[in-house]
């Protein structure tokens, strides 16, 4: 059982990754929000597309690593530029519980210290 527990140990690792890493993600994931909120003010407040972002459902859950940057992608095309935006400027629908940039950063705080 022991070494059971250590191999698994040793797998866990892997979901740690180096600051090396952390500092690529980080890059990619702030050049991501940068474009999203850059791009706020000319966003609709809804949009239709043919494909209403159905190809999302293309993205299956798998073993192997996927690259950050398709994810972001797939996110950007499937998510943001369809249905309801509701970080858009135009969307009066409700008052938005979320997406203020100091709020982001709170969640992301929480999510990595997982307080």
């Amino acid at each position: 059982m022991i070494k059971k527990i250590k191999k698994l140990e040793k797998l866990s690792r892997l979901l740690n990754p180096k600051e090396s890493q952390r500092e690529k993600w980080n890059s990619e994931i702030l050049d991501y929000s940068n474009t999203f909120i850059n791009n706020l003010d000319a966003s609709k407040a809804f949009i239709k597309s043919k494909e209403n972002g159905k190809e999302i459902y293309n993205l299956d859950i798998e073993e192997q690593a996927v690259e950050l940057a398709s994810l972001l992608e797939s996110t950007t095309k499937n998510i943001d530029g369809v249905g309801i935006n509701p970080a858009s400027g135009g969307h009066m629908g409700y008052i938005p519980g979320g997406g203020l940039y100091p709020s982001a950063l709170g969640d992301f705080i929480a999510g990595v210290s997982n307080s």
